[in-house]
């Protein structure tokens, strides 16, 4: 098991990088209501195995990879994978693909929005998709994977009763899986870097001043770093910017309070530190692709 993105600096702009939902798809005014399986040759093939460099702004993507190889490109930095290998790829990151022919697996895109109403995702990603990883896996894993891989695919392939809580259960089992990667490389004498430390107490801190809209200097100060610092610790980790983290962390808990309370647009706006509203409906529109109003009648909320 190994990092994709070490020591991989900040790349291209967005202005040059192309967005999708799914590869070769323009995101549409609506979210991927549901997580998305499809085999690695039924849209790769088309592209003769070769996935260019993009991103997805709200999608992250788990690749089953059963057969065959390739090269993975994160944020400007390259690594060959065989198989079997599980890799995972967080939301935003610009990254590519370049397949051997005939490579066989799944790639697995999990909306961030189905996340976070499924209960999987918090302040941050849950474990299994907080960075960029290629995961060996023996063949006891592999086939636990693939069953749950299978299962997923089942589920979505029909509409049938309780669809969504079926396919947040199978997807559950899925991130363990990959957690409990994670937890082996520990036990093996992996610690955790001091990035992910920086990371995880400006996390820590986010959740304490979600709504007071610190500037990054701040931050830093309160961290004992500098910005400089709390930036590389966040671009290395997360491949984000510290504005970037905070504006994430309060986009989620936005959608959380428009799709489960009764507070007006305006009152989820106020309590998290906007004065105004017009502003906290163009931030929210800005990342998320549709208004809140639009987002909360999508999420069931009326």
């Amino acid at each position: 098991m190994r990092s994709l993105m070490k020591t991989a600096p900040p790349t291209a702009t967005a202005d040059h990088i192309p967005t999708f939902d799914l590869y070769g798809e323009v995101p549409g005014g609506a979210a991927l209501p549901l997580p998305h399986i499809e085999t690695i040759a039924a849209r790769s093939r088309l592209h003769d195995w070769d996935i260019r460099p993009h991103r997805h702004r709200t999608l992250h993507q788990l690749l089953l990879i059963g057969a065959g190889g390739g090269a993975v490109r994160v944020e400007g930095r390259e690594a060959p994978f065989g198989a079997p290998t599980l890799i995972v790829m967080p939301a935003g990151l610009v990254h590519g693909f370049r397949f051997e022919p005939d490579t066989e697996g799944f790639v697995l895109t999990i909306p961030d929005a189905f996340l976070v109403a499924a209960g999987l995702s918090g302040a941050e990603p849950p474990p299994g998709l907080s960075e960029p990883l290629a995961l060996a896996l023996d063949a006891e894993t592999l086939a636990r994977v693939q069953g749950a891989f299978s299962e997923l695919q089942d589920e979505l392939r029909l509409p049938r009763p309780e669809r969504s809580r079926a396919v947040a259960a199978h997807l559950a089992l899925v991130l363990v899986a990959v957690t409990r990667l994670n937890a082996t490389r520990a036990r093996a004498g992996a610690k955790p870097s001091a990035d992910m430390a920086l990371v995880a107490r400006f996390g820590q801190l986010i959740e304490e001043q979600l709504s007071a809209h610190l500037p990054v200097a701040d931050f830093s100060a309160a961290l004992k770093v500098t910005e400089r610092q709390l930036t590389g610790a966040c671009r290395r980790t997360l491949g984000l910017s510290p504005l970037q983290v905070v504006h994430r962390r309060l986009l989620i808990e936005a959608k959380r309070r428009l799709a489960y309370t009764g507070l007006s647009v305006a009152e989820v706006g106020f309590g998290l530190g906007f004065a105004d509203a017009g502003y906290f409906s163009r931030f929210f529109t800005r990342r998320e692709g549709m208004s809140p109003s639009a987002f909360r009648e999508a999420a069931g909320g009326g």
